[in-house]
């Protein structure tokens, strides 16, 4: 039984393109990456035997009691019943370690108790026990030989840990997630044996699920897929799809003595798998095929790989394109990667969302594999996080091993569900990445969404997804309630150029909507900054507005033209293209938002019952998209 383990949550799970349209910008922050970890728990059945644990103590010492006495060994197993488990043993006077440690094994075995969980072996001073079902490691599992009335028998705290107990141990994680099922099922995952760290185990198989939880392997299939090879390895598997989602492929590499190779098998229902290909490799010394990840970028097949340098942190990623999965591959193309000295690459895996690109990267640094997260905007060029994630494994694991990820959107914004490798022992366990930037993107769209279909109190919607035009703004296209077109009030009428709000030629412009109340908020993104643009707010007339917005540098502005037009300039916060910029007035009070954030409030009674808001553009160079409003 192999272990899988996740957190039994409900997740809002879509695949890639449904994320890209929700999310217009998706780029991430590589170093608010941030995790919470899953405690192992469910199972699956595989083909490997698994490893039972293995407990030696060794007798010491010579009895001197007259005419002799009891010692009293104790049994722990986290799994055995009435753990720990005292068993006393009748010893004579000049009993030696091996007569003692034969009078153990004889007490041991006639006990139901210990008898049931361990097989008791061992010969002249030593006495072993040996689980009689392969489990996981059990850190607690142990054989004391305590005195007791028995003088001269030495005290022997804790046995030797001969043999760590496995149950199927398994590495090499590769998930593909389908919302919708794939062949019955919405999670699809390959994964390799590795059973007590063994080679020849690490042979490509299967297991689905539908709640990312209960595993199986799927009914019909037979692990592994790719069975033991005559000579050499198998390793390092990987699932992709063909673009129209109809064929699952299969990558693994193959390793013998100084050749390594990568093959690749296919199936369109996950059962049925073709003979393997060669995709390179077999006669040279291929040094750059390990841990392949591939995916359709929209146009072409994309494989990334690491190559083995002489030492670890001296490895770097690769890239190779193809038009069919099968090739023929380009040459290998180094990517440019941004790590921290001394930290080298070992196993990746890639996704893309919108146009960018992002890479889970297990590194070797020191004498630990670190976790790295990492995005690009061309697959060659790579930016990871200033420091590992330092993600940690369960309790009983001394390191991590590979991982594999899959995009998630959550009311806490884009999410990777990470499928996580532990080592020694080896075993899966599930966590969550998540990223503060994209909770506030999920925040600004879920308003913007919220506006477009009419949930809530939201009264007027712009997307300004329309012709374009250079004859002015028009009618508000998600707006039935408002009823009114946007009003070109100062300087030059407003335009539409592909989805945004413009202004054709320069001078100082406004234009606006009467929402028909003074409290009220507002807010806008900003994909194109320009030199400067302002959100106006309680807009009466050119003598009386509120107008906040951001100057050149990005400092946040505010411009007040009524009662001797003062002005401010908030340097503590400033915009950024992308951003979402927000305010809210209600009374006397103004609240300005940065993405989804308060960034600062100001009080002033000026013109407190106008109710028109609107754009203020000075340039040709700003776009604004998605303008919203409702009271408050």
């Amino acid at each position: 039984m192999s272990r899988f383990s996740a957190s039994n949550q409900v997740q809002m799970a879509q695949n890639t393109h449904n994320i890209s349209e929700l999310y217009r910008l998706v780029d991430l922050d590589v170093n608010e990456a941030t995790s919470v970890n899953a405690n192992p728990c469910l199972n699956i059945a595989t083909y490997t035997p698994g490893t039972a644990q293995v407990e030696t103590a060794t007798a010491e010492g010579t009895v001197t009691a007259n005419p002799g006495g009891t010692a009293i060994i104790t049994v722990t197993a986290a799994n055995m019943t009435g753990s720990p488990k005292d068993v006393n043993v009748a010893l004579l006077l000049n009993d030696d370690a091996s007569a003692i440690a034969d009078k153990i094994r004889t007490a041991l075995a006639a006990d139901a108790t210990v008898n049931a969980f361990f097989d008791i072996s061992g010969a002249t001073d030593k006495v072993i026990i040996t689980a009689k079902t392969p489990a996981k490691y059990d850190k607690t599992m142990n054989c004391r030989i305590s005195a007791g009335t028995a003088t001269g028998v030495t005290e022997k705290v804790t046995s030797a840990n001969t043999t760590k107990g496995t149950k199927d141990e398994i590495v090499h994680p590769s998930i593909l997630f389908f919302p919708n099922g794939w062949n019955g099922y919405k999670y699809w995952l390959g994964y390799t044996c590795y059973d007590n760290g063994s080679d020849v185990w690490e042979n490509p198989c299967i297991a689905v699920s539908n709640d990312n939880t209960t595993w199986i392997t799927p009914p019909g299939l037979t692990n592994p897929v790719e069975a033991q090879p005559a000579e050499g390895y198998n390793a390092d598997i990987h699932l992709f799809m063909s673009p129209d989602e109809k064929t699952m492929y299969m990558c693994f590499k193959w390793d013998y003595n100084t050749t390594r190779s990568l093959y690749l098998r296919s199936s369109t229902d996950g059962i049925t798998w073709t003979p393997k290909v060669l995709l390179f490799g077999n006669d040279e010394n291929i040094i750059n095929c390990l841990s392949p990840g591939v995916i359709w970028d929209g146009s072409q097949y994309k494989m990334w790989t690491v190559t083995q340098g002489a030492t670890p942190d001296l490895n770097t990623i690769c890239i190779r394109t193809a038009s069919n999965p099968y090739g023929p591959w380009t040459e290998p193309v180094e990517c440019t990667t941004v790590l921290p000295s001394g930290v080298g690459p070992w196993h990746l895996d890639v996704r893309k969302l919108g146009n960018q690109y992002h890479m889970l990267l297990t590194a070797k640094e020191d004498s630990k594999n670190i976790p790295y997260f990492g995005k690009s905007n061309d697959g060659l060029s790579w930016t990871f996080c200033d420091t590992g994630l330092h993600l940690d494994a369960a309790s009983e694991a001394t390191s991590l091993y590979k991982h594999t990820m899959f995009p998630m959107m959550t009311h806490e914004g884009i999410k990777y569900g990470v499928w996580m490798g532990a080592a020694v022992p080896y075993y899966l366990f599930f966590t969550t990445l998540s990223f503060d930037k994209s909770k506030i993107a999920y925040d600004g769209n879920k308003n913007v969404m919220e506006a477009i279909y009419g949930l809530g109190d939201w009264t007027f919607c712009d997307t300004f997804n329309r012709s374009d035009t250079v004859e002015g703004l028009g009618t508000p296209d998600k707006t039935p309630d408002t009823g009114v077109d946007w009003a070109s009030v100062s300087g030059n009428v407003m335009g539409i150029a592909s989805g945004k709000a413009y202004l054709p030629v320069a001078a100082n412009s406004k234009s606006v909507v009467d929402l028909k109340t003074a409290d009220h908020y507002v807010e806008v993104t900003v994909p194109v900054l320009g030199t400067s643009g302002y959100i106006l707010i309680r807009y009466t007339d050119e003598s009386n507005y509120w107008a906040w917005g951001y100057n050149t540098a990005g400092d946040i502005v505010c411009s007040k033209k009524s009662s001797g037009g003062n002005s401010y300039i908030m340097t503590n916060s400033r915009i950024v293209a992308g951003d979402r910029f927000g305010i809210k007035a209600k009374g006397n009070i103004f609240y300005i938002y940065q993405n989804g954030q308060l960034v600062y409030t100001l009080t002033d009674a000026a013109n407190n019952a106008a109710t028109k808001v609107g754009i203020n553009l000075d340039n040709v160079t700003t776009r604004f998209d998605n303008f919203i409003a409702k009271p408050v």
